[in-house]
């Protein structure tokens, strides 16, 4: 699947959306087909319905609409993150009603502090009852070896479910 992206003039500068690599973006709908139960589904960017600028925490993301003959299966998130020396691609899967479902890194390129991609640590962002903004040591536990990241990951899902809460009736009409 090749995304391409069209170049937006703000004001004297220049934002360029780059694009995910073939990899994640294999990796992205591998497990989109996993989660759903599904070999055929259709991804429609949402991108302008959330209007994010990218943050010294969110560098990249994708938002999709998960369509399967018709139906609305649910939605994706997949978002790039700073680590230490370089990014991470994490993916988020909302149902129908727009609540977070899963949490999942897809790729992670550190030497350490690979325990960020390790389920029960991810579980902490699914639970409802954990109210914004998420924060380590509070209601996220920090890992040791992967502070930025675990920080930059808190961070990008804060911001990205803050603009969600924001925009959620107009997305369920």
């Amino acid at each position: 699947m090749t995304k391409t992206f069209a170049i937006i003039f703000l004001g004297l500068g220049m934002w360029l959306p780059q694009e995910f690599s073939k990899r994640a973006v294999q990796k992205m709908n591998k497990e989109i087909s996993s989660f759903f139960e599904t070999s055929t589904f259709q991804l429609e960017s949402d991108n302008q319905a959330l209007h994010l600028a990218t943050s010294n925490f969110m560098v990249n993301y994708e938002w999709n609409k998960i369509t399967s003959a018709g139906k609305l299966l649910g939605y994706v998130l997949l978002a790039e993150a700073p680590s230490k020396t370089d990014t991470f691609e994490y993916l988020l899967f909302f149902d129908t009603n727009l609540q977070m479902t899963q949490a999942k890194v897809l790729t992670y390129r550190e030497d350490y502090g690979s325990e960020i991609g390790n389920k029960r640590w991810l579980a902490q962002f699914l639970k409802p009852e954990k109210e914004l903004p998420l924060a380590v040591g509070q209601n996220i536990s920090a890992i040791s070896g992967a502070t930025i990241s675990v920080y930059s990951m808190t961070q990008s899902i804060n911001y990205f479910l803050t603009h969600l809460e924001n925009i959620k009736p107009t997305l369920l009409q």
